[in-house]
């Protein structure tokens, strides 16, 4: 068996590690003015708006999400889902882009 990975039309690689301190740094940063801390980053919404972002359209599009993390790292703690072994890696969403499938 080989563990060879066919590319879709849409590939995104995220390095973990910044994804995650990023957005801990922005909740961290809007909570005060808000009045309130906010919950961690719901993931597939995130990656929705990244995809969006770099111009795919609403569609019938297949996206892959490739993530680069340490192993010393293996879960996020500003997003949910958060571990990148047991509830990301081979998983998948539907949303209106397409198809996301996410790899870790």
């Amino acid at each position: 068996m080989t563990n060879e990975l066919k590319f879709t039309e849409t590939v995104m690689l995220i390095d973990a590690a910044y994804a995650d301190r990023l957005v801990h740094d922005l909740a961290a940063h809007f909570a005060p003015r808000l009045g309130r801390i906010l919950p961690p980053a719901d993931l597939a919404r995130w990656l929705e708006c990244l995809a969006m972002d770099s111009g795919v359209t609403a569609g019938d599009h297949s996206l892959q999400v490739l993530f680069i993390y340490e192993a010393d790292r293996p879960s996020l703690t500003a997003f949910r889902p958060a571990d990148l072994k047991s509830e990301i890696d081979n998983r998948a969403f539907r949303g209106p882009l397409g198809e996301c499938t996410m790899y870790a």
